[in-house]
């Protein structure tokens, strides 16, 4: 159940992280940033 909950938390982070990038850089933004939020949830995990 855990695994479960840390999965959804990562993916409504970098959802998250997805819409700020969208908002600020338009499309390329929203790239960047999954690129960003799965390298640094790849390094924490």
């Amino acid at each position: 159940m855990n695994m479960i909950k840390t999965a959804m938390l990562i993916a409504f982070m970098t959802a998250l992280f997805m819409g700020l990038g969208l908002l600020v850089g338009g499309r390329a933004g929203m790239m960047i940033a999954f690129v960003i939020a799965a390298g640094m949830n790849l390094f924490a995990y």
